[in-house]
């Protein structure tokens, strides 16, 4: 970046206040821009991590219905269905931890961002308005010098001098925050969505091994064995208190089945209407 500061008086310096009114206006509207964008990248994400967060709960639900439902069925299916349940339930449990990783590392720093940028361009009004007051005084010692006694003019110089020295100094402060809001910006991009592609191939992995686990529970149901024990109780003298008690046992489940789904459709319609 060029000096935003020149010495005044020749063609050439009025051409590099140009450059400077430029060189203002790409810098103001930089920061805007990393302003509004990380903002809206972490609004994103915020939502991202709350619908997870929701998944957790209504994952329970589906657990709550699998398990109903294992009561009632045969040893080998039951324990393949409640193996799937313990897995289901610690996929979700990952899910969570992905969740709050995603909170951490991604929507808490950039949510910093926010007051960076504030601070950043209060700077820059500030660089504005030192070098808005050198010209002002550059104007004026050029006006008085053409009409004025020396004496005079070399009293206001002093005091342009004087004007120049602070705004030099700010500009050189504005240059050295600006670099370093800029690498701090690429290195903030770069290691948080690092973390996230982390913490995402870490909960994958987790997912892949969780369901791997729950394949095998569903993989290993034994259907001849389950068969076998179905024709046992059809063979059997209590056939008809056996069949009543299935029968009471497989209405129970599905009237608290009918009951938990209008319960969650219910608030599946209030959530849709809140986003």
């Amino acid at each position: 970046m060029s000096s935003l500061l020149e010495t005044p008086g020749s063609p050439t310096s009025k051409r590099e206040r140009a450059n400077r009114d430029a060189q203002f206006k790409f810098l103001s509207q930089r920061i805007n821009r990393v302003e509004k964008h990380l903002g809206i990248i972490n609004q994103r994400f915020q939502i991202l991590a709350t619908k997870m967060g929701r998944l957790k709960l209504r994952s329970e639900h589906v657990a709550k219905a699998v398990n109903d439902y294992a009561d009632d069925e045969s040893i080998s299916v039951k324990s393949g269905l409640r193996g799937f349940v313990d897995c289901f339930l610690a996929l979700q449990s990952h899910m969570q931890a992905h969740a709050d990783h995603i909170e951490s590392k991604v929507i808490e720093p950039f949510s910093r961002y926010s007051h960076t940028c504030r601070h950043m361009k209060e700077d820059l009004k500030n660089g504005f308005t030192f070098r808005d007051k050198l010209l002002a005084k550059e104007k004026q010692l050029e006006r008085v010098k053409a009409k004025e006694p020396a004496n005079k003019s070399k009293l206001l110089e002093s005091d342009t001098n004087k004007v120049r020295e602070d705004a030099e100094k700010q500009t050189k402060s504005l240059e050295e925050e600006m670099d370093n809001f800029e690498k701090g910006k690429i290195r903030d991009i770069k290691a948080v969505f690092g973390n996230y592609i982390h913490g995402a191939m870490y909960y994958h992995a987790k997912a892949l091994e969780v369901l791997t686990l729950a394949d095998q529970y569903i993989a290993n149901i034994n259907e001849e064995e389950d068969m076998e024990e179905f024709r046992n109780v059809i063979q059997t003298n209590s056939l008809s208190p056996r069949l009543d008690i299935m029968k009471a046992h497989s209405n129970a489940s599905l009237n608290a089945t009918a009951d938990t789904q209008g319960r969650n459709e219910d608030d599946d319609d209030e959530e849709d209407e809140d986003d």
